[in-house]
């Protein structure tokens, strides 16, 4: 990993946790995991990567991607759409930067997958189901949408905190349970991330099945 990187997501984490969530960038192997579903196929893909930091899962899906292949990128932290324009010259031919929030997308864009590295624990469980909704939008009928949390962060914070905080973490964990019980088709658990991972990926044709 780049020094630079490390400096520049060190900075915004000291700036504003709220918004990265960690305090270190993502591990290849949970990079690794979280674009495992990508496929080759006879077709333009069409890939959304929404919060994509300082590039560590841009890196690995552009990896996988032919000059045919479309790559969104939305960043709402201007520092982080900043160096991710600055580092991904040999490569802009095929991504698009957007420097603004998910929720100004159209939704007249439809994808094949959509990779989110959104702090989904430090939402209201009303912001992550208006997400959801808006990502599940995104996608074509058999899209594929990623997103990871953190091992059993939300259960040992739980005694740990007040009661309006255990409250919420409360709230997001059974929010989060209606989803992954409707469209989840895979997960992965990541030990070598800094806290260990799940990789989790969920297809809106499993909703259908």
């Amino acid at each position: 990993m780049k020094q630079k990187e490390v400096r520049v997501f060190l900075r915004e984490v000291l700036r504003d946790f709220s918004q990265t969530g960690a305090v270190l960038p993502s591990s290849r192997s949970l990079a690794k995991a979280m674009v495992s579903q990508i496929k080759k196929g006879g077709k333009d893909l069409r890939i959304l990567e929404v919060g994509p930091g300082t590039g560590v899962f841009t890196r690995t899906i552009l990896r996988q991607l032919r000059e045919e292949d479309h790559l969104d990128l939305v960043e709402m932290n201007p520092y982080f759409a900043q160096y991710l324009q600055e580092n991904l010259q040999d490569s802009i031919c095929r991504v698009k930067i957007l420097s603004s929030s998910i929720q100004e997308l159209s939704e007249a864009r439809k994808y094949d997958y959509i990779i989110s590295g959104l702090p989904l624990n430090n939402c209201q469980p009303e912001v992550i189901r208006d997400l959801f909704e808006k990502l599940l939008s995104f996608l074509k009928e058999d899209g594929i949408l990623s997103y990871f949390e953190y091992a059993f962060v939300r259960t040992l914070k739980t005694p740990f905190v007040g009661r309006e905080e255990r409250k919420r973490l409360q709230n997001i964990a059974r929010l989060l349970k209606v989803y992954l019980q409707k469209f989840e088709f895979h997960s992965e658990f990541v030990p070598l991330n800094i806290p260990p991972a799940i990789a989790r990926h969920l297809c809106k044709t499993e909703g259908i099945r």
